[in-house]
């Protein structure tokens, strides 16, 4: 069966819609919609019971081999690499994994043939992968023990391998010289094999990225840096290491690095001559593009103002602050949402003015806030007119929200490919 596709925040409305829910129905699907935990994976990308998108985009099966779904992007031409490259630039172990839980995919499912361009995948594992691998770099490659085999002269080192040691040096008299097995201290350890080669998959992948050719060579050069610091790494590793391969959570990015890394391989079946091959068929996968916009913000935020900058503030019970400017006391809220340019929705208004009354959000401005009782701003940021954030005040960069004190908005130029 044709697939169903559609942009995130529409409703499915082609003319076999009805055939397409009287399909589901009779399979038993149940279209949940948006996940109760926002941090969870969506069920078949969140799509609903009436067939509405959510602001999940991705490719699932709604019917396993018989019907799959695509969700594209609402925003046409945004350019993912760019993107990813600006949310992926903030050097923190806290959004690092809050960008794990950006995107997901199932490679246990059977992959998915589109003739659409579904091809975000791609660039997402290798911009990660690349950003991750840098971090670990950064903080310097692990270290460990590993055996090693070696025919010495003249010496011997650890103990004799008695049975190659007849083989190698007693059957052909060559004296001189034992069959020793000992152990080093190096670099060249199975994590750090692993890495390399989901490495050398990285670069095989960036030649693929045609439409992204404006980053590409930013990409290579951050690679070739890449590839000198495991000069002394081997790519040498088999399947049955690759999957056995755990790591201590002491070495801060090795987790999600090796996590990602599997991720590449799983995605080309472990054979680099994989990435080569044209078709569009992609394993299940699903990217949470309001969750991106927050981290793409955040990124741009904290360009501009460093350190004056807090992500994901909490609040009293669940809640938190996507964001808040200490210097200015702006309580921040990151919308994926480009209707803001002629508008806004009330029910934003009404969250954010519960962030403002927080009083564990507001301690983060001083106890004086709070004492006084002084009013806090408000600011929404959403992509819209193509505005940068510039290191003078942000309060006066802003656009007043009619009929609500205190509120303002905030249209962030976004990356979009050929622009």
């Amino acid at each position: 069966m044709e697939p169903i596709v559609l942009r995130e925040h529409c409703i499915y409305d082609r003319e076999d819609r009805n055939d397409k829910l009287s399909f589901i129905e009779c399979h038993n699907v149940e279209l949940v919609g948006t996940p109760d935990d926002f941090m969870g994976k969506p069920d078949y990308l969140g799509v609903n019971n009436e067939l509405e998108s959510s602001y999940y985009i991705g490719a699932s099966w709604i019917v396993k081999n018989e019907l799959p779904l695509i969700v594209l992007p609402k925003i046409k031409n945004l350019d993912f690499t760019e993107m990813l490259i600006t949310a992926l630039s903030v050097d923190s172990e806290n959004e690092g994994v809050y960008f794990s839980q950006c995107y997901g995919i199932d490679f246990e499912d059977p992959l998915i043939e589109t003739k659409e361009r579904v091809d975000q995948l791609t660039p997402i594992l290798l911009i990660h992968y690349v950003t991750l691998l840098e971090k670990v770099v950064q903080n310097g490659l692990k270290k460990g023990y590993i055996s090693v085999e070696e025919n010495l002269k003249g010496k011997i080192k650890g103990h004799v391998v008695m049975s190659e040691q007849l083989r190698h040096n007693i059957i052909p008299h060559r004296f001189d010289r034992n069959f020793c097995r000992f152990q080093i201290y190096t670099e060249d350890i199975p994590e750090n094999r692993l890495l390399k080669k989901a490495l050398l998959f990285a670069q095989a992948m960036l030649s693929k990225m045609i439409r992204y050719g404006r980053q590409t060579s930013k990409i290579q050069n951050r690679i070739n840096k890449l590839n000198n610091s495991f000069e002394g790494v081997s790519d040498k590793i088999d399947l049955s290491q690759i999957k056995s391969i755990t790591t201590n959570k002491l070495f801060r990015y090795y987790p999600e690095a090796i996590r990602v890394a599997k991720d590449i391989l799983k995605r080309f079946d472990y054979s680099i001559s994989n990435i080569s091959s044209e078709n569009h068929k992609t394993p299940p996968f699903w990217i949470d593009m309001s969750r991106l916009f927050e981290l793409y913000v955040f990124s741009k935020l904290e360009e501009a103002y460093h350190t004056q900058i807090r992500f994901q503030v909490s609040g009293y019970g669940q809640t938190k602050a996507d964001f808040i400017h200490i210097g200015e006391q702006i309580i921040i809220d990151a919308k994926y949402k480009p209707e803001y340019d002629y508008g806004f929705e009330l029910a934003d208004i009404r969250e954010i003015s519960g962030y403002s009354r927080d009083l564990k959000i507001l301690k983060h401005f001083g106890q004086e806030l709070i004492d006084f009782n002084q009013e806090t701003k408000c600011l929404i940021i959403y992509p819209g007119n193509n505005s940068i954030i510039k290191d003078c005040l942000l309060w006066d960069q802003s656009n007043v929200i009619p009929d609500f004190r205190g509120f303002r908005k905030f249209g962030i130029k976004i990356p979009l490919i050929g622009k």
